[in-house]
């Protein structure tokens, strides 16, 4: 009898374990882990708030290098999240076009202001943000178990360092050519 009520409870959980995995945006193939899965949603995520915020940094800022910078995250984020969606595709992973709650409250904050104030703002989010970026992506170039996921970190990473240099050059001559604070 001992026997058989173990043999029940394995078929039970493996019952539960097919149920889970067929509901929407739980399953993980073979191929797949939940870490890669969640890194490639959040960078998908990540990179439309960067898109949004660049367009918005070419509307909306002041100065030249808010504006350049801007057009640069649009294409360098614009492309990167072309890469996650061919990814996520072809692994079987969800994406989402939906902002954060944080990167809608931060677009929200940078949509109400204008000109310097808008610059400086902008600056300091880049900065934050791809500071932010780099420790998840670095995570993901060094313990992802996804090769094609793992690749794409690696590769995108130069990029995303390039951008955190840039932002916090444009933020330190905005903040010694400013005067008074933001």
């Amino acid at each position: 009898m001992f026997g058989g009520k173990s043999a029940f409870r394995k078929a039970a959980l493996v019952r539960v374990a097919l149920l889970a995995m067929s509901l929407p945006g739980t399953g993980v193939s073979a191929s797949q882990d939940s870490s890669d899965a969640q890194f490639v949603a959040s960078a998908s995520s990540g990179s439309i708030a960067e898109v949004r915020l660049g367009e918005l940094a070419q509307q909306r800022g002041s100065s030249k290098a808010v504006k350049d910078l801007g057009k640069r995250m649009l294409d360098d984020h614009t492309a990167t999240n072309q890469k996650l969606q061919m990814i996520a595709a072809k692994e079987k992973m969800n994406i989402t076009a939906d902002l954060t709650p944080e990167d809608r409250a931060t677009y929200s904050k940078l949509t109400n202001l204008l000109g310097p104030a808008f610059d400086k703002a902008y600056a300091l989010e880049m900065v934050r943000d791809h500071q932010k970026d780099i420790a998840e992506f670095e995570k993901e170039a060094q313990y992802g178990k996804e090769p094609a996921v793992r690749k794409l970190a690696q590769e995108v990473l130069p990029t995303l360092k390039q951008h955190l240099q840039l932002a916090q050059e444009m933020q330190k001559a905005l903040e010694s050519g400013a005067s008074g604070g933001m």
